[in-house]
């Protein structure tokens, strides 16, 4: 029987209709935030990729995370790091995790929350939902990984400002993404076990990555102002 990972989905990119107008409003913030940081590191001659990987010594290793111990905001629980080891168009990706404690045991648990797929030049290319062999973690139902969503804050400098602000700002600016690789990550899953029974899904490695979402920070930019405009003016906005 071959080991080797199914391609995974390629799902649509969710649509701005139904949402309330105030989260409108907080992904377009998130939007001017996720630009900003993308600015400033320009101007510097760096971006989001080599930003991360400024400390690593040669080309950074496969698999090795950047940093090495991880970043962790220990008030919010927020975790991440970058690595790479996917062949393919992506240099990296980031994988994004909020620590919490178990509802029954109140032991601690990391719970992962999504990754976002990176290119060389530091412009994230998609995000991408994953099986729980692949980060280790504690495994959450959709919804329940859902309500952690908003406990993705890194509110420090270290290992670098921009970086942290960049990544906090993307699970708000691409909210209706995220919540929809995590949905169809469990509906994968349902349909995994329905086809292959007496097998442990969440270990198997044929299973790696459910569901990816390509992004374009610009494009998704104007549709939210769009709808945002639309919006003030009481004007209905055609899907």
């Amino acid at each position: 029987m071959s080991t080797k990972p199914v391609d995974p989905a390629v799902l649509a990119a969710p649509s701005l209709d139904g949402l309330p107008f105030e989260q409108l409003q907080r992904m377009l913030v998130a939007a001017r935030e996720v630009h900003e940081c993308h600015r400033v590191l320009h101007r510097g001659g760096t971006n989001l990729v080599t930003e991360i990987l400024r400390d690593a010594a040669e080309e950074p290793e496969t698999w090795s995370h950047y940093p090495e111990n991880d970043v962790k905001d220990a008030d919010s629980g927020a975790l991440y790091y970058y690595h790479s080891h996917r062949e393919g168009h992506e240099h990296g990706h980031f994988h994004c995790f909020v620590q919490d404690h178990d509802s029954e045991s109140g032991k601690p648990i990391t719970v992962h929350v999504g990754a976002i797929s990176m290119s060389a030049h530091g412009l994230p290319l998609a995000l991408f939902a994953t099986n729980r062999w692949v980060t280790d973690e504690h495994w959450l139902p959709a919804d329940k990984t859902i309500a952690l969503l908003d406990r993705f804050v890194v509110d420090h400098a270290v290992p670098s400002w921009p970086v942290n602000r960049w990544i906090t700002a993307m699970p708000i600016l691409f909210r209706p993404h995220f919540e929809r690789l995590l949905i169809h990550r469990d509906e994968c899953l349902d349909a995994w076990v329905d086809g292959h029974v007496g097998e442990n899904v969440f270990e198997d490695e044929r299973l790696e990555v459910t569901g990816v979402i390509p992004i374009d920070v610009g494009g998704w930019l104007r549709d939210l102002q769009e709808r945002l405009s639309a919006a003030s003016r009481g004007t209905p906005v055609s899907p």
